[in-house]
């Protein structure tokens, strides 16, 4: 062979060797053995050596190791175990090691930050001490052990476990079984050798792949380990369900709270005798006869005021086919005096104007006569004819809301289950608008505002039944429940809002049990019309307005067939009146006039704020 040729050979060569990446090897463990020591007051103590091959991969510092402190047994009850940790090394030397808490135990890390370790192998030693881990039957004890683990990464190619019967049991007086696999696998790749000094090896038959394990169950007779005493069992209990305790014990504490302040401030005074009265108390319009009785304002409060105003002669309503509402300005300033509320409605609307639309181009207008009107409602009757107590509530959202973050500190999965509280707090959001949007007879949008929630709560609670946090989801329910429950009850009348709500409910009583007959005979089909338009107002703020007007069907209905003079409202012109059927006129013009309210009076793209408005 010629000298070039040979240099130039060996040269290519030299470069190959130099400049070709180095071959790498599998990460894995070499064997894990775990020597397991069952002590007779039922602890365990634990030994693992861990025989690694580290190539820089995975295994760069050193290996962390996970132990689950609280899990479910295989009865399904939560467990929480203790955990110490005595010593770590390695290949036989003190190693540096720090912990984490995880959501369901502790991990290990085993190494230094700043230091690497050179590709080679590494045996690692672990010693630490647990309790509860053994199970007490009725005719035996036993110790079911998962030796590996099912997090590792990495191929483990032989598990030794050796155990250490508790002190005077004979290996051959026990029974022993084991498991490899995935989890939920009960494969049988194993070899077991029973001593005669009461010990036990378990030893795989194969390798173990990554997220395999190996598990040993070992049983024996009565007797030779102390079983927990029942103050004991009583504190395990408590430890183990402490999310739940927390959870109960401050619920009733809400409760009690609750039930207390409503008991100093709630409570009703002793109602008098309803009887049917023919007029409403005096000088109540209908905006306050509903503020009165719902102890607060909503919009339909605003919508009877104007309707109120209208059939007083000072306004009229108007309705487009286009679906604008319109106000109009009477020329005549006559008819029946308006209340105080009233008469700022018509002077923030139709100041120095014949009529104003009801826009969402006039929000701000809109808004600001709604809050005169509501802060002259208060003005006048909150706290002489009833008290909100609203600053009563606040102890009880305050306990509720530590109730609720003691339950998410203590729950098995934190992340799990403040995931799980948001949802349910937005379907409850959900809920109360679907019934505010409701209550303004805007049917459809509440139907889809319930579906939405009711979609979301069922999704959230099987979502939670299935993660076991199910309990945690109940008591978010109930703490959320029994303050909107208290929300509610905590408004109270005073006396002499008593005797005016008896009044009211007296008027209400002859609004629906009037005769029809009866009415009838009061007069001209004209003398029955104006007695109807009169309490109309008043039977839409007392949600009795189909009862009402049906008293009245039969003038109604002659009124609008007569060929002389079709009957309509002088007050309002719109698509509300319909001749066919006039007995609904009133459902229809309160619903669709609140429902304009409370959507001109928010800013274009408020949708969500607008549904709330009413409070």
């Amino acid at each position: 062979m010629p000298d070039g040729f040979r240099r130039l050979l060996k040269g290519a060569l030299v470069s190959i060797f130099l400049f070709s990446p180095p071959c790498i090897g599998e990460e894995k463990i070499q064997q894990f053995s775990s020597l397991i020591e069952i002590h007779t007051d039922g602890a365990l103590t634990i030994t693992e050596k861990i025989t690694v091959v580290a190539e820089g991969q995975k295994i760069r510092r050193g290996i962390y190791r996970d132990f689950p402190t609280r899990y479910q047994d295989r009865s399904g009850k939560t467990k929480t175990v203790g955990f110490q940790l005595r010593d770590v090394k390695r290949d036989g030397k003190s190693e540096p090691f720090r912990l984490e808490n995880l959501n369901n135990g502790v991990r290990v890390y085993i190494g230094r930050k700043d230091h690497f370790l050179a590709p080679g192998q590494y045996s690692y030693e672990l010693i630490y001490q647990t309790d509860r881990q053994l199970g007490f039957f009725e005719d035996h004890d036993e110790l079911y052990w998962n030796v590996t683990g099912n997090d590792w990464d990495f191929t483990i190619d032989q598990a030794v476990a050796t155990v250490q019967l508790p002190v005077g049991i004979a290996a051959q007086n026990a029974e022993f079984t084991a498991y490899t696999g995935i989890k939920g696998e009960t494969n049988r790749d194993y070899r077991l050798d029973t001593l005669t000094d009461g010990h036990a090896r378990f030893e795989t038959t194969r390798p173990l792949s990554p997220g395999s394990g190996f598990t040993i169950v070992v049983g024996w007779p009565k007797g030779f380990v102390a079983e927990p005493a029942t103050h004991q069992r009583l504190s395990y209990f408590l430890e183990d369900n402490l999310a739940l305790v927390v959870g109960f014990s401050g619920f009733f504490l809400v409760v009690l709270y609750f039930m207390y302040a409503w008991n100093r401030v709630g409570r009703d005074p002793a109602r008098g005798t309803i009887f049917p009265r023919f007029e409403p108390p005096k000088d109540l319009s209908p905006g306050a006869v509903r503020y009165i009785m719902r102890m607060g304002f909503d919009s339909r409060v605003f919508s009877t005021a104007l309707i109120s105003m209208a059939v007083k002669g000072r306004i009229r309503i108007e309705e487009t086919d286009t679906k604008k509402t319109i106000i109009h300005r009477n020329a005549d300033e006559g008819g029946t005096p308006l209340s105080f509320g009233e008469q700022i409605i018509f002077k923030k609307l139709l100041t120095n104007q014949e009529s104003f639309e009801l826009d969402k181009s006039h929000h701000k207008k809109i808004r600001s006569t709604r809050d005169a009107f509501k802060m002259r409602l208060e003005g006048e009757y909150h706290r002489h004819f009833f008290f909100k107590n609203r600053q009563w509530l606040i102890p009880g959202i305050l306990i509720s809301i530590l109730t609720i973050i003691g339950v998410a500190m203590t729950s098995s999965n934190l992340q799990s289950t403040l995931g799980l509280g948001i949802p349910v707090l937005v379907m409850f959001v959900f809920l109360f608008v679907a019934r505010s949007i409701w209550q303004q007879g805007r049917r459809f949008h509440a139907i889809i505002f319930g579906v939405i929630a009711i979609v979301s709560g069922l999704s959230n609670i099987t979502f939670a039944f299935f993660s076991n946090n199910l309990i945690n989801v109940l008591i978010l329910l109930m703490l959320i429940g029994v303050n909107f429950l208290f929300y509610a009850l905590m408004k109270a009348p005073s006396s002499a809002g008593q005797k005016i709500i008896d009044e009211i409910e007296g008027f209400k009583k002859y609004l629906v049990t009037a005769e029809k007959n009866r009415l009838n005979t009061l007069g001209s089909i004209d003398q029955q019309l104006l007695l109807f338009e009169k309490y109309l107002p008043y039977a839409l703020a007392l949600d009795v307005d189909q009862e009402w007007s049906e008293k009245f069907s039969d003038a109604l209905d002659e009124a609008t067939t007569r060929s002389d003079n079709h009957y309509r409202p002088s007050w309002y012109h719109g698509r509300s009146w319909n001749t066919r059927n006039p007995v609904g006129f009133a459902k229809s013009l309160s619903s669709s006039l609140s429902s304009t309210l409370v959507s001109s009076g928010s800013a274009p793209g408020s949708s969500v704020k607008a549904l709330m408005m009413r409070k």
